[in-house]
């Protein structure tokens, strides 16, 4: 039975129902549909959200986690994302679900995020689940990582994750060694200084309107909610925010076409995509979008700068200021964009303790442009913190 596209008698009489704001009779509605169809996660995710609506917090978790293991199987990892975000926005105490949201960064190939969540998941989670973890590393140890700062963190993880199996204790650090030793030997290879943080090229990632959970109970033109089109987000509550939809990572060769320029236009619809991104904190992902961005010549220094934001949140202040030092030898960029140079390299020294130079950094923007960014208030503020370490 479809839910959504030409809709039959029972969708009309449950949209009917929701117009009404009969919860209950449109929730025995839509339950009738999701169990007449298990694989049909679209349903499942509305029951959920209907019963979030109807006060039923633990109900609706129940309902999201079978469409998310839903899209899971089908291997729809984005949808699963979508749909695990937004059970731990409501239920924080899912902790468990951490491990899940690391699982699927990880099979879409943000590797930085999928190791934050694995992170966060053994500091929430107790006891953790061990055949979980397992089968998380021997996943990584299928995977061909290049990046020489994510292997050096798999080992500190795996103990922190204190799971007695020595053979895959042994595993992991011969794939560990294997691969420092294969990127140590790799020749180097010239290209963009900021390039070096970035993850495998993939494709051009589409955010989808309406909130996450990739269905909404939105409102008709009387005000009564009605049901939208599969591709747009869950309830139109506190508990949504925008999804995410990505095309699989794929490596990228020397001939891609992502060296070359792009159409005009496109250069801000990735600029855009990745700020969407760099807000839900989502680095990986908003680099991959600023380095699609940066082959248009407009977006170039502004994609750059971004870079340097993201580097700098993912943890690696030093990485960032390396990079903001070698933005600036570009080309000559509007006023507005240098001083935002000046203004992120404050913030780096700021983040560093370096705390005098970052002081210099923000009186120079303030000098040029006293009402920038709220540089006044970040002057004040360190300036507040310069006096209170001087004190201590």
């Amino acid at each position: 039975m479809r839910l959504f596209g030409h809709q039959l008698r029972p969708e009309r009489r449950t949209r009917d129902l929701l117009r009404q704001r009969k919860w209950k009779k449109a929730l025995a509605e839509l339950e009738k549909t999701a169990s007449a169809d298990e694989k049909n996660c679209a349903a499942w995710n509305a029951v959920g959200d209907v019963r979030f609506r109807s006060k039923s917090l633990q109900g609706a978790v129940e309902a999201w986690r079978r469409a998310a293991d839903g899209y899971a199987r089908e291997g729809l990892h984005e949808n699963a994302l979508a749909l695990t975000t937004k059970i731990l926005r409501t239920s924080p105490d899912e902790t468990d679900l951490h491990l899940m949201l690391a699982e699927h960064y990880f099979a879409m190939g943000y590797v930085a995020d999928s190791l934050a969540s694995l992170r966060t998941y053994l500091r929430l989670c107790s006891p953790p689940s061990e055949p979980g973890l397992r089968a998380f590393f021997r996943r990584v140890i299928e995977r061909d990582l290049t990046h020489a700062h994510l292997l050096e963190e798999l080992l500190p993880l795996f103990r922190d994750a204190q799971i007695e199996d020595q053979e895959l204790q042994t595993d992991l650090e011969k794939f560990v060694d294997s691969r420092q030793k294969v990127v140590e030997q790799a020749e180097p290879v010239e290209t963009a200084p900021h390039e070096d943080e970035l993850p495998p090229e993939t494709e051009p990632v589409h955010v989808a309107g309406g909130a996450e959970g990739l269905m909404t109970l939105d409102t008709a033109g009387d005000g009564a909610p009605a049901f939208e089109d599969e591709s747009r987000g869950a309830f139109a509550s506190e508990a949504s925010q925008p999804p995410v939809t990505r095309e699989p990572p794929r490596e990228a060769t020397p001939e891609s076409p992502e060296e070359t320029g792009l159409p005009e236009g496109e250069g801000r619809d990735h600029y855009d995509l990745g700020v969407v991104y760099q807000e839900m904190k989502l680095w990986d992902a908003a680099i991959s979008e600023f380095k699609q961005a940066r082959r248009d010549s407009n977006f170039c220094f502004k994609a750059d700068l971004a870079t340097a934001q993201c580097v700098m949140a993912r943890g690696n202040p030093e990485k960032a200021l390396a990079l903001l030092e070698s933005f600036e030898k570009s080309e000559e960029q509007p006023p507005e964009d240098r001083l935002r140079l000046e203004l992120i390299k404050g913030e780096v020294h700021k983040m560093l303790g370096n705390l005098s130079q970052a002081l210099a950094h923000f009186e120079n923007v303030h000098s040029q442009q006293a009402m920038f960014e709220n540089v006044e208030d970040k002057i004040h503020s360190l300036k507040k913190r310069m006096t209170e370490e001087g004190a201590s």
